[in-house]
């Protein structure tokens, strides 16, 4: 639910109009106000020709301030010509007309005198019928501006949109083309399309916008910010967030160079403030409210109407944070400021009664929810007719309600009048194309959904259930044409995340009719579903790649995307690192930020030319073919193994059992903490070796977190895998966190005793890995590298003897662990044992930086990083792998995870041995963002990886035995495994048996062995050989000349 920017914006979208009087034509004005500066006018000439020269030239000079963004400077100007145009009534009254029309236009930009400013327009439109003959002229379009501004600021769309398109009209065909003014009506038209729900044509005419006021004034005019917020509020509108946040972030570098005014600044300030807040930067949020809030009291008055729009937005803010009591008062604070200047009967006000009543809803105060949402369902009905999409929505959320409340009938009452409003019609095959709004058909048909589904389990009628089936069918498939209309993928991710309960629905309902039709089909497609919303970036990304691999070489359009690519990378680096640094230096983040938008602009230019040039990417890019049951179990499957997928539901755990022949679906009801109990189990296992806390207290804690997992999750399924077998596991949401070989399938006798034989690990049943989905396990299987690596190993070590003070203070570590930026004394150690075993290039100490890495690293087939992981939980794209420098430049010696989606390898395994490599943020629809997931980008086949802060002599010991067995020519899930048994059963290892030690680590993708080449032999093997050679050459000449001698 988002109609915040039709609030914020209600008031200011008016376009000031320009004119050359002089009668050579002319530009629009930009709309906002700022703080008046001074201005030294001219002294006056007498006489009736001279003052009406002087008059014409302060209206000129008023021009070039508004293009300037000094409006109030020009508003001083044009009123100072009014006032000696009036002078002259009878030889003047052309001009008394511009003059007001400009001064009306003002007026109306900034929410004064709206109305006063429509009669202006009409009193100017017949002056011109009359002493004209015409409604042609470049004025008479300024006055249709206004005219559909006013009908705007009245929620008459559809007027105010008529009026807009008259007024371009009559500017595009004056003989010399005024770019600022048909700029201004083009992200006028914009704005409206956007409100009406034709977002693509909005977005049409705001890049034609953009493109001409970039051509006419260049990139960081004061006259181009509004076109850049009203690009930032169509993206925001289309839950294109993250091109939202670009465009207001390139808004404030203008405001940077040129102070904006109260109004403008205020305005911008709040439509970040609700971007943010709907991506859930609650903190940033609440802060540029704030600010927006102060600069309206301070400015421009607690009666200002931008102040109801502010409080409008802090009450989004407070939804959307839970925070429900606040967010009716703030939306009420919002109703009583806009009374004087707004009727009851505005779609702003609707806007606000309709949140009232949601967030009652939450409260559970259904009397006061269903009052509030049907006054705005009243207001929008009647002032914004039957086919608005907010009238759907509001709609929706009745409907919502009742189903809540299990008022089924009311409830399909207001679904028929939300699918009359969108003009859906199911027999429609293009029903996502015709319909006004399809995130919102895309809510009406998930509730419908649940209607009929509450419905079958009421009435236990097959018929409920087959019309919920199909209801959610086509939920899911408006979802599918939401996500190819997207523009990138952080966008789409918001798309995932609010439809995960969809998804999670529409599992339900078939699970339920695989079992009342005794269908397995359905139970097939509940797969489907779940694999549908794993690693969707991850996923397209790889497919991208793999089609640029194959022109990269041969089309320049490939070369000239990859170096784009890489540059924004590279300045978003940049930008984190100044950002993160104790003094930020603004003025650098305002250069790397302007440089990110324009490389994305041109980014996206080019994209929709190789779009253009190749179809066949368009259905790479977006036709994901996930993988089926039958393919799982004919091809990828040995009869040895099993895979376990979850799907984590706000209510429902899913759980879907592939053996070689058979599948299963169990589900359990989520009435746990989920999320307590896995970091429970984490805490229990690693608080005693990095926080000092009580061993003893912690292994209870550990055991019984662990034990009730086990119980949760794995034992609906434990008693159809075969003991011993290898277990893929997908896992979903938090269960991303959990070292699956740690569960417990039962209490040990003494939680404490980790040496006992008998600790009953899940460890000791089966062979387990992971994969991030069941598709990608296919494509991780089958990916074929760009280049077949040649050698064996590159193992890096840095050991970090050389310290940087400052850096080490920063990531400071009093545990002996590869955490922090300490010295790693056993890393040199591990990768030299390693070389020892299969041969290979190891770069340590001065060797082993970035810059080496980033050489070296595509001709390796096992690339093994023994080295300090930190890692960033709010933002994973910036955690990081620390390599080699003396100085400890981050800019040159810090892997991060982004610039991994960039690189090329060409090996079949990496393995981390460094911290919490295989963790990082949760984001629903695409999994953990850890740094194990970035090598997965830049095409590694398989990776092993870490939960947590490892201990740096254990887990040298551990690698060692790891790839022992990897030598030997096993599996790496058996070797891992193997190695972690024998780890656990090593006397050596005294009493350091606790799953610290070794559960962390786990394998991800491909598990087929490595295929290494031999290593050569040792100097003193060569010696030996020649040494052997030589004496044997000598017996057969010897025996060869003494047979002779006999002879």
């Amino acid at each position: 639910m988002n109609r915040f920017f039709l609030l914020v914006n209600i008031l200011v979208l008016f376009s000031a109009c320009k004119k050359d009087v002089s009668g050579d034509g002319g530009q629009d004005a930009p709309t906002l106000t700022v703080k008046q500066e001074e201005t030294t006018v001219p002294p006056q000439p007498t006489g009736t020709i001279a003052d009406t020269l002087v008059a014409i030239g302060w209206m000129q000079e008023g021009q070039d301030k508004f293009i300037l963004a000094q409006y109030d400077t020009a508003l001083i100007l044009y009123n100072k010509a009014l006032e000696i145009f009036k002078k002259y009534p009878k030889d003047a009254s052309k001009h008394i007309i511009t003059a007001e029309l400009l001064v009306a236009a003002f007026n109306a930009a900034t929410s004064q005198n709206v109305q006063q400013s429509y009669a202006v327009a009409r009193k100017a439109l017949a002056y011109y019928a009359k002493n004209e003959g015409s409604l042609s002229s470049h004025n008479s379009g300024v006055a249709y501006q206004l005219i559909g501004s006013y009908h705007f600021s009245e929620g008459d769309l559809d007027s105010s949109l008529y009026y807009f398109k008259k007024a371009l009209h009559i500017f595009k065909n004056e003989p010399v083309e005024d770019i600022y003014t048909i700029a201004m009506s083009h992200s006028n038209i914009a704005g409206i399309l956007s409100r009406l729900g034709m977002n693509r044509k909005g977005m049409e005419h705001s890049r034609k916008a953009l493109e001409m006021m970039e051509q006419k004034y260049g990139k960081y005019h004061p006259a181009n910010a509004r076109i850049y917020n009203n690009m930032a509020v169509l993206f925001a509108e289309l839950e294109d967030y993250s091109n939202a946040l670009i465009y207001f972030r390139h808004l404030v570098q203008i405001y940077n160079k040129t102070p904006p005014s109260p109004n403008s600044k205020a305005l911008t300030l709040n439509n970040y403030g609700n971007v943010l807040a709907n991506t859930g930067h609650f903190k940033e949020a609440t802060k540029f409210l704030e600010q927006a809030k102060q600069i309206v009291t301070d400015s421009l008055g607690k009666a200002h109407p931008l102040l109801g729009s502010v409080h409008y937005s802090i009450g989004i803010l407070k939804y959307e944070q839970k925070e429900y009591s606040k967010a009716i008062s703030h939306f009420q604070k919002a109703v009583d400021i806009w009374q004087p200047y707004l009727t009851l009967n505005h779609p702003a006000i609707a806007g606000s009664y309709d949140y009232i009543g949601v967030a009652a809803y939450r409260k559970k105060e259904y009397e006061k929810a269903r009052e509030y949402i049907l006054k705005a369902i009243g207001i929008d009905t009647r002032v914004m007719g039957p086919n608005y999409p907010d009238v759907a929505m509001f709609f929706n959320e009745i409907a919502d309600l009742e189903i809540h409340l299990g008022n089924l009938k009311k409830a399909q009452y207001y679904l028929d009048n939300a699918f009359k409003t969108l003009n859906y019609r199911p027999e429609d095959t293009f029903f996502c194309e015709n319909t006004i709004s399809p995130k919102i058909l895309m809510e009406s048909l998930h509730l419908q959904g649940r209607l009929y589904f509450k419905l079958f389990e009421k009435r236990r009628v097959l018929f409920y259930l087959k019309k919920s089936l199909m209801a959610f069918n086509k939920a899911i498939e408006t979802i599918d044409f939401i996500k190819t209309n997207l523009l990138d993928f952080a966008s789409q991710r918001y798309l995932f995340q609010n439809s995960y309960i969809v998804i999670e629905d529409a599992i339900q309902a078939n699970k339920v009719a695989c079992s009342e039709f005794s269908d397995k089909s359905f139970c097939q497609y509940a797969f489907v579903l779940a694999e549908k919303q794993k690693d969707v970036f991850l996923s397209r990304t790889l497919r991208e790649n793999d089609f640029f691999a194959e022109y990269v070489l041969t089309d320049t359009l490939f070369l000239k995307e990859r170096k784009i690519r890489t540059s924004i990378a590279d300045l978003e680096r940049k930008a984190f690192t100044v950002n993160a640094a104790p003094v930020h230096d603004d003025s650098l983040i305002n250069e790397i930020n302007s440089k990110i938008f324009y490389l994305k602009n041109d980014y996206g230019k080019l994209m929709e030319v190789i779009e253009k040039n190749y179809p066949d990417f368009y259905n790479a890019k977006n036709n994901r073919d996930i993988v089926s049951i039958k393919h799982l179990q004919d091809t990828l499957l040995s009869p040895h193994q099993s895979l376990l997928e979850y799907f984590v539901g706000d209510s429902t755990i899913f759980l879907f059992l592939i053996t070689k022949d058979t599948f299963h679906v169990a589900q359990v009801k989520r009435d746990f903490p989920l999320k307590e109990w896995v970091e429970q189990m984490r805490e229990g296992i690693y608080a005693p070796y990095t926080a000092h806390a009580n061993k003893k207290k912690s292994a209870q804690k550990y055991a019984g977190a662990a034990h009730k997992l086990y119980n949760k999750i794995f034992r609906p399924v434990a008693h159809l895998l075969p003991e011993g077998s290898d277990l893929i596991i997908v896992p979903d949401g938090e269960l991303g966190y959990i070292p699956f070989d740690a569960l417990l399938d039962k209490m040990p006798g003494d939680p404490a005793n980790f040496n006992a034989s008998d600790y009953p690990y899940l460890l000791k049943h089966y062979t387990i890995s992971l994969s991030y989905s069941a598709t990608l396990l296919k494509e991780m299987r089958q990916r074929k590298h760009l280049k077949e690596p040649t050698k064996n190993l590159l193992a890096f070590a840095p050991g970090f003897a050389i310290k940087n003070t400052a850096l080490a203070q920063q990531y400071m570590d009093t545990t002996n662990l590869r955490s922090g930026m300490d010295e790693l004394p056993h890393s040199i150690e591990e990768v030299e044992y390693i070389r020892s075993l299969v041969g290979g290039k190891i770069c340590t100490r001065e060797q082993a930086t970035k810059k080496n890495f980033l050489r070296e690293a595509s001709a390796y087939r096992v690339i093994h990083l023994s080295t300090h992981g930190i890692l960033n939980d709010r933002t994973g794209d910036y955690s990081f792998l620390a390599f080699y420098d003396p100085d400890n430049n981050p800019e040159t010696d810090w892997l991060y995870n982004r610039e991994l989606y960039n690189l090329q390898l060409n090996a079949d395994m990496v393995v981390l041995s460094a911290c919490e490599t295989g963790i990082g943020e949760l984001q629903r629809g695409e999994g953990i963002i850890s740094l194990a997931r970035g090598f997965s980008y830049a095409g590694a086949k398989s990776i092993v990886t870490s939960l947590w802060k490892v201990s740096d002599g254990h887990t040298s010991h551990l690698m060692k035995y790891f790839y022992q067995k990897i030598k030997d020519g096993m599996p790496k899930d058996q070797a891992l495994r193997a190695a972690k048994m024998e780890y656990i059963s090593d006397p050596f290892v005294g009493n350091s048996h606790s799953p610290f030690y070794w559960a962390g680590f786990f394998a991800i993708g491909d598990m087929s062995p490595v295929q290494l080449s031999p290593p050569p032999a040792p100097l003193w093997q060569w010696l030996l050989g020649g040494v052997l050679g030589l004496l044997l050459l000598r017996f057969v000449v010897l025996k060869f000349y003494g047979k002779k001698k006999f002879e």
